[in-house]
Formats: structure tokens, C-alpha cells, sequence
């Protein structure tokens, strides 16, 4: 971001004030339906506006005539990510609004304020899609108003003008195509969508079907993953047909092995997999008796035209230490995975390749750690050292095939994640431990 962006979004949090394209909230906990439905809210007007700003933690003082200011964090409230302002927002808005998200440090207090742009250049008007009481009512669109305020239009002017941006943002497109026509050249025919395309539109899919299930439980509830989670997706590709459900089940069942027991088909009542449409899926809860209940949830989905998405919560955190990033669970977690994908193959009697993705969320604040101080000694990993200072981590969509995955596992398994562990202070993972924990992990069943 340029100097200049950088020293407006400062003075806004040294001077707050709102405008039709700024909207100022106080700190929102995104666990509640109502905080939201209010986030979905400013952010569909803004969206219907032509785009803008909403700045979390700055609300009214009553005791300075209702002045903006900027508001301390209260005591546990985590750091948002991408994740929950998505589903703050998408949860209620129809279609779907695109936004970025920004923290910025008050250069007096050292706190950091959320800044959420919402692009403009919507091509239809943004509805929400359902309602929360008081807050947002369900099949309303909502524009921003002289006050500022974010209200429904009432007038026919109003209309108008909203209807009228979102023609001119098909214009541009309108206009070059016709260009084209004039200038004899051929009209651009949309794309095809890629590989890509599609596996990032399953991603997007599950995610949704997730932040649906979640509606249905309680915002305290542990199987929100608020301190983070890791996340996997694999979809095959050059399937020849879809399967039907049972022959999808089959083929789980023949792939599944002690150490993909989380995508073990249980018959349990909380880890029952259900069909659901196109897809079988399991939204495990532990039962909240436990002792140790928090990285016990997880949700995976697997959809008739194979492909297959994982979200779950860090295994460090059962036992109350979300300050680690465990040392050797990644190399684990990811490479059993795509042993998974890979017997896949095997069990579906074709020659297939498959897209890989995998995402960390939660980072911020943990540190590096195998467990104990004797054991980090023993590693290398001094006790103070190699902690991250990024909320999430993306590591890159890669195809692979079964025979790589067989033969190649440890060079797949350093190249995904040695970015990774990069996040840690520059942490360099080395072949040797990555090789010897990829057959400690064949050793116990994979």
C-alpha cells in the first residue's frame, strides 16, 4: 500500500469520523448472530454505495457528546481473520461480497484496528438473504444515507441511482465488446472455468455448508474454531463420471486406513457421516463432557464428483496450549492426507492426478514448539525463538498423482511446507526429520 494510503488510514483512527464511504463500529464479536448481522449490514450498503470502508473498535463516547473514538479491545476477543468477516458478511449477503482486510496500528497506543474495504463495481444490487431481528431484515437491500447511515431505499431517486451504478459497471465490459465488433476483431467468449477454477469453488462451497452448520449451535460452542484450525482440500481430476453416494462411501471405506481415521466412515451418533445433496459429510462435535474437547472437531465434506475438503482444529489446543505451532503435526497431518487421496486412486481403479490445497489459520502469537523444553533443546528450538507473527498462511495448490505421492512423499512433503515453517522466524525444516517422521508415520498403519 502506498505512503499516502497508509497516512489517510492513520488519521482516520487519529480522528475518527464517518462518511458515506467510511462506516466506524465498535469491536464486533463475530460469534454473535447479531454483531453478524450488523457487519452484513454496513458492508451491503457500502457495496450498493459504489464501495467503502467499515473500521472495527471505534464507537461513540457518551461522555464526550457521543464522539468517535478509538475503543480498547475488550478482554478476550481474538484477532479476526478473513475467515470470520467472510462469514460475518456472506452469512446475510446475496450475492456474495468480495473485501480486504487490513490492520493498521494506532501510532499512539499500539493497537491494531481491523479495516475491511468492500470493493465497488457491483453489477446488481446486494440483498441480504436472511434476517436477524432488529438488526437485518431478510430480502432488503440497503444503500447508504446522508447522516451517514446504512438504511433501505425510499425513494424512487434513490432506486435509481443504485440501479444506475450497477449498469454503469457492466458498461466498461459492454463497451469493449462492442469496440471489438466495430474494430473487426472476435468478441471475447468467457473462459471455460480452470482446474483452478473449480477446485476453488468447491473450497469456497464447503466452507459455506460449514458457516451454515455453525448457524445451528451456540456462538460458545467449541466446534467454532475460534483459536484457528488447519484446512485441507484434494479434487481429482479427469474422473470420468460422478459416482453415486454408496459407490462414494465404498470407495472411502477401501481407502481409509488407521491414520485417516478422520475420514473413517463412523456409524456413532457425532461422528456419523450423512448425505447431504451431491456430498456425504461428517460436522463432528466432541460431546462437551470432555476433558479435552476442542481439536476433537472437525467437518469434512466429499462431493460424488471427488472432491474432498477437511477443516479441523489444531491438536495442540486439546490440551490448553494455543501458544504452540506443534513441531512435527503439520508433516503428519498433511502428509496423511495425501496418503488418503492417494489410495484414493487406488481404490477408484483409475490413473488420476489430483489438485492439492492446504491453509493455517490461528497463527498469530503461537510459537513453534515439539512439545516440551527437553525435547525442543534436543531439536534445536530454543524455548524463546521461532514464534509467528502472521494470522494465516496459505501454502500453494500443487497436482500431484499417486505414483509421486508413493514414491516421492518427502520431497512433496518439504516443498509444501518449508514456506510454512519459514513463518516462524525463518525456521528452515530439514529433509532428514521430515524423512524420518514420514516413516514413523507408514510405520503405524498408513
Amino acid at each position: 500500500m502506498a505512503d499516502l494510503d497508509m497516512q489517510r488510514l492513520v488519521a482516520i483512527l487519529k480522528n475518527p469520523t464517518e462518511t458515506p464511504r467510511i462506516e466506524c463500529k465498535g469491536w464486533l464479536d463475530l460469534g454473535d448472530k447479531r454483531d453478524k448481522a450488523t457487519l452484513a449490514k454496513a458492508a451491503i450498503a457500502l457495496a450498493n454505495y459504489g464501495g467503502g470502508t467499515i473500521v472495527l473498535g471505534v464507537g461513540e463516547n457518551a461522555s464526550q457528546g457521543n464522539k468517535l473514538e478509538c475503543l480498547p479491545i475488550p478482554p478476550g476477543l481474538q484477532r479476526y481473520s478473513s475467515d470470520n468477516i467472510d462469514s460475518g458478511i456472506n452469512t446475510y449477503a446475496d450475492p456474495d461480497i468480495d473485501f480486504q482486510l487490513e490492520f493498521v496500528m494506532h501510532p499512539d497506543t499500539g493497537v491494531e484496528y481491523p479495516f475491511i474495504h468492500i470493493p465497488g463495481g457491483m453489477t446488481q444490487p446486494v440483498f441480504a438473504k436472511k434476517g436477524y431481528d432488529g438488526v437485518i431484515k431478510k430480502g432488503t437491500c440497503y444503500i447508504r444515507k446522508p447522516g451517514p447511515k446504512s438504511e433501505q431505499p425510499a425513494t424512487t431517486q434513490e432506486w435509481r441511482d443504485l440501479l444506475n451504478r450497477c449498469v454503469l459497471a457492466n458498461r466498461e465490459s459492454m463497451i469493449d465488446s462492442i469496440r471489438g465488433i466495430l474494430d473487426g476483431q472476435s468478441v471475447a467468449i468467457p473462459a471455460k472455468p480452470t482446474d483452478d477454477d473449480l477446485h476453488a469453488e468447491f473450497v469456497n462451497e464447503s466452507r459455506v455448508r460449514r458457516n451454515e452448520l455453525l448457524e445451528t449451535i451456540s456462538p460458545d460452542d467449541l466446534a467454532h474454531l475460534q483459536n484457528g484450525h488447519y484446512e485441507t482440500a484434494f479434487s481429482f481430476l479427469g474422473l470420468e463420471r460422478e459416482l453415486t453416494l454408496d459407490e462414494l462411501r465404498e470407495t472411502m471405506r477401501q481407502a481409509s486406513t488407521v491414520s485417516s481415521s478422520v475420514w473413517f466412515l463412523f456409524t456413532d451418533n457425532y461422528r456419523r457421516a450423512r448425505p447431504a445433496g451431491a456430498a456425504i459429510e461428517t460436522f463432528y462435535r466432541s460431546p462437551q463432557d470432555r476433558r479435552h474437547a476442542r481439536q476433537a472437531h472437525y467437518f469434512w465434506r466429499a462431493r460424488n464428483d471427488g472432491r474432498f475438503y477437511l477443516i479441523r482444529g489444531y491438536q495442540e489446543d486439546e490440551h490448553g496450549r494455543q501458544s504452540w505451532f506443534h513441531y512435527t503435526l503439520p508433516i503428519w497431518r498433511i502428509g496423511q492426507t495425501l496418503q488418503y487421496a492417494s489410495n484414493l486412486c487406488r481404490a477408484l481403479g483409475e490413473d488420476l492426478s489430483f489438485l492439492f490445497s492446504t491453509r493455517y489459520t490461528g497463527l498469530h502469537g503461537r510459537r513453534l514448539s515439539a512439545g516440551s523444553k527437553d525435547r525442543d533443546r534436543w531439536l534445536g528450538l530454543d524455548y524463546d525463538d521461532y514464534d509467528c507473527l502472521n494470522p494465516d498462511f496459505t501454502l500453494r495448490t500443487v497436482q500431484l498423482s499417486s505414483q509421486q505421492v508413493s514414491d516421492n512423499l518427502v520431497e512433496i512433503l518439504l516443498e509444501l511446507l518449508h514456506p510454512l515453517y519459514k513463518q516462524f522466524d525463518y525456521f528452515e525444516l530439514k529433509r532428514d526429520f521430515v524423512a524420518n517422521e514420514v516413516r514413523e508415520m507408514r510405520r503405524q498403519g498408513t
